[in-house]
């Protein structure tokens, strides 16, 4: 469930395209279906918007130690502010009203996150108790305390590495990552940093990133159900091969929204017809 936050460029002024990124990846981790199916939070207009806020204050928080990360904290919030007016806007929400919502959207994120912080520095309980109060409505504290269990664990994973000690551009210094996670993330890392003394953090973030001849893409299902509509139609391709940047969310947000729009299309087939994967590949059998 845990989302990646490995940038280890610092730009002065971060891009459209980093702000969009960061913050579509917080989007996609908020509407995880663990927390509306097995952890109590109201799948609602307010439940969403509530766990949006609580991955928007973790990242955020992350981010106050880090160099020019003021810029790049305003630019999210920004980014975050905007994604609200535009909701309220297709809800149907009159222009006179929207600047009144959107201070209440802030003072609801800056409640909570105050409230958050002063939980998270007196321990586990009481931050299971302010989301209890702020998510779950004051009730279920069992869902809350799983809920306060994986934000200390997000938040330790996003803290995994101390940032303001790389330079992207000098060699990869030897035990840097001895306290980050032990993950098989982290075991490729250290491959690549052994077998090349020379590389940099930029250079192995780079080789991490995409797969080969790769094309990174940010936008909707309907944006991306055209692009693969139109490289299937070219010839270009004969298939895709995903990469997200976030395994669990959207990987069901690909199946959920953007296959059903190239079944519709007649470009991803709506059930198999054989048995094996030699059949659904379309591989013919070789004589016996």
């Amino acid at each position: 469930m845990l989302w990646p936050f490995n940038h280890f460029w610092k730009p002065r002024i971060p891009s459209r395209g980093t702000i969009e990124a960061i913050y579509g990846m917080i989007v996609t981790q908020a509407r995880e279906p663990l927390f509306y199916r097995d952890l109590g939070v109201p799948d609602t207009v307010n439940g969403r918007f509530d766990m949006l806020v609580l991955h928007l204050w973790m990242v955020l928080r992350r981010l106050k130690p880090i160099p020019r990360g003021a810029a790049l904290s305003q630019a999210l919030f920004d980014r975050f502010c905007d994604d609200m007016d535009g909701n309220l806007r297709e809800m149907g929400v009159g222009d006179l009203t929207v600047p009144k919502r959107m201070q209440a959207f802030g003072e609801a994120f800056y409640g909570r996150a105050a409230a958050y912080d002063l939980a998270l520095a007196d321990g586990k309980e009481p931050l299971a108790q302010a989301l209890c109060r702020n998510i779950l409505n004051g009730a279920e504290i069992d869902h809350a305390r799983r809920l306060a269990f994986y934000a200390k664990v997000a938040i330790a994973n996003l803290a995994g590495l101390d940032y303001t000690a790389i330079d992207p551009d000098a060699p990869f210094p030897p035990g840097l990552l001895a306290s980050a996670p032990k993950t098989s993330f982290g075991a490729s890392i250290y491959t690549m940093a052994a077998g090349d003394p020379e590389a940099t953090f930029r250079t192995i973030a780079q080789r991490l990133s995409a797969l080969p001849g790769g094309l990174d893409f940010t936008g909707t299902p309907e944006n991306l159900a055209q692009l693969m509509t139109d490289w299937h139609e070219a010839g270009a391709c004969d298939g895709f091969t995903l990469m997200p940047n976030v395994l669990s969310g959207q990987l069901a947000a690909f199946v959920d929204h953007v296959v059903p729009i190239l079944q519709k299309r007649d470009i991803a087939r709506t059930e198999y017809t054989g048995t094996t994967l030699r059949d659904h590949v379309g591989l013919p059998r070789p004589p016996s």
